[in-house]
């Protein structure tokens, strides 16, 4: 049975697929056109199920070539653009819409990111985009389980398995060194705590649930307290370093 290859790239404007076989020969092209969505000035978002979507309308393209059996497919790429924020919950469904990393809402989240960590960022790290989520957007936040990248999102829906590439874990925010390829140990304690000071305090949806009662719709308004509760448990190791924070 002759074997074939499959790659996928999810671009700013469009999906991108090749069908090709072992050697390199291109037996079929997919390519779907979609748009950014922006709602407000400085937003840019695209939707995950679009691309998941777009994603299974390039292999039904490939599987309906006589050939070409699920079982002759040896292997799949995906790439796609980074570092766009891509928010799913525990079992994997999709939160909200992906914040692009040319996504610049997240002004104020980036200032005081930049007065805490050492590493210096930039609008185009997911860190200021899920901080603005947890400011902004309170209710999403509390379903957010796992942060993806566009093509990691893919993988995930293909395989059930969480996973990240070096380039784009670069683009978190302060926790990898790309010069060295690996998370960043040094100063542990110092980004702990101040990681943990700007994920602690008191959040409220007020200024979402404001617009909505303005527009006349209906929609909960929710507080949500986090707070470090080490001194409530018993029996931590005294060298323990780490820190439980409740949420409420």
């Amino acid at each position: 049975m002759k074997q074939y290859l499959i790659g996928f790239d999810i671009g700013t404007l469009s999906s991108k697929s090749v069908l090709t076989d072992l050697d390199g020969n291109i037996i079929s092209k997919f390519q779907s056109e979609h748009a950014i969505e922006v709602k407000h000035a400085g937003w840019q978002e695209e939707s995950m199920e679009m691309w998941w979507n777009e994603f299974k309308a390039a292999i039904q393209q490939f599987l309906s070539i006589e050939e070409v059996t699920a079982e002759s497919i040896t292997a799949i790429g995906v790439t796609g653009l980074i570092p766009a924020m891509c928010p799913v919950t525990e079992n994997g469904s999709v939160v909200r819409n992906a914040m692009l990393h040319t996504d610049v809402r997240a002004e104020e989240e980036l200032l005081e990111i930049n007065e805490k960590l050492p590493v210096q960022i930039t609008h185009g790290h997911m860190l200021p985009k899920i901080l603005w989520v947890k400011k902004h957007e309170l209710e999403n936040y509390q379903k957010i389980s796992k942060v993806m990248v566009p093509h990691g999102f893919i993988a995930y829906k293909l395989t059930g398995k969480e996973t990240i590439d070096y380039d784009a874990a670069s683009m978190i925010g302060g926790v990898f060194d790309e010069r060295r390829v690996q998370y960043m140990e040094v100063n542990y304690i110092m980004k702990l705590e101040n990681f943990v000071g700007m994920m602690t305090g008191h959040f409220d949806n007020k200024d979402q649930f404001d617009k909505m009662q303005e527009e006349g719709k209906t929609y909960p308004y929710a507080e949500h307290i986090n707070t470090i509760c080490n001194d409530k448990i018993n029996n931590l190791p005294e060298d323990f370093k780490d820190i439980f924070v409740v949420e409420e």
